[in-house]
């Protein structure tokens, strides 16, 4: 098992820098005794850690999946984990037991819209896309970045055909038809590192981009480093060291995870 993985990717801890703090939840009080009574409602575990120099459009990716940038539709309703709604004239449907896994998916007939970046930035998004004319069948993953890079079901396929989408000014345009089904629309506003769509299928699609469990802003930790097997965290980067290293630059994030 990893050490550390934020939302399915293995996060690269800098040795003997990472440390968990305590912070408990309730008050202390004091009786008119004198006695301190303590009211603990739960107790929390936060995490402080430093990644090693990396260079710097890494660093980069790693700054932007820790504080939870994107925003992730698994299409129960219409709306993303961050509370995006699609665009005005959008035409699409929920159907609640056809998704991936027996789970709700979009059916659109028309085009239906939503804004994954910001206008003339970077941007990638991730989607199961079915054309099968046989309900809750026929589904592939895909990732697509604004690079030309695409990966089909955790493959790196650049060639593989992706008609039925398009981006223009930070807005993604699901072209809906006959049968053509969406399910777990993932969006990041960059483009990742070429290691990580593979995690984000993960083992026959099981990884947590392709399962709509990855839903930024939160971070659902996993690994060795979890006391608990998984917890859901916020992330802040709070400094970046900056190093000359091997001709150019080399950079270093200081984060902390703070568990909700």
């Amino acid at each position: 098992m990893p050490f550390l993985s934020a939302n399915g990717l293995e996060i690269p801890v800098a040795a003997d820098t990472m440390a968990e703090s305590i912070r408990e939840i309730g008050q202390t009080v004091q009786a008119f005794s004198g006695t301190l009574v303590r009211s603990r409602q739960t107790v929390k575990r936060d995490i402080d850690l430093e990644l090693p120099f990396i260079e710097p459009v890494l660093s980069g990716q790693w700054e932007r999946w820790l504080r939870g940038e994107g925003e992730a539709w698994n299409f129960v309703n219409l709306y993303g984990s961050k509370g995006t709604a699609p665009e005005s004239g959008y035409s699409g449907t929920i159907d609640a037991g056809n998704g991936v896994s027996g789970a709700a998916l979009l059916v659109s007939s028309g085009s239906h819209a939503y804004r994954i970046a910001p206008s003339g930035s970077s941007w990638t998004f991730a989607i199961w896309y079915s054309n099968n004319a046989t309900p809750g069948t026929g589904y592939s993953h895909y990732v697509v970045t604004s690079a030309g890079k695409k990966w089909l079901n955790g493959v790196r396929d650049d060639a593989a055909v992706t008609t039925w989408a398009a981006v223009s000014s930070g807005i993604l345009t699901l072209t809906g038809g006959s049968n053509r089904r969406f399910d777990n629309l993932f969006a990041f506003p960059a483009t990742p590192d070429d290691s990580w769509p593979p995690d984000w299928y993960g083992s026959a699609g099981a990884g947590l981009v392709a399962a709509g469990t990855a839903r930024p802003p939160f971070l659902t930790l996993t690994g060795d480093a979890i006391l608990e097997t998984t917890r859901t965290a916020l992330g802040e980067v709070s400094t970046t060291s900056v190093a000359i290293a091997q001709g150019g630059t080399r950079r270093r994030l200081t984060a902390s995870l703070r568990q909700t």
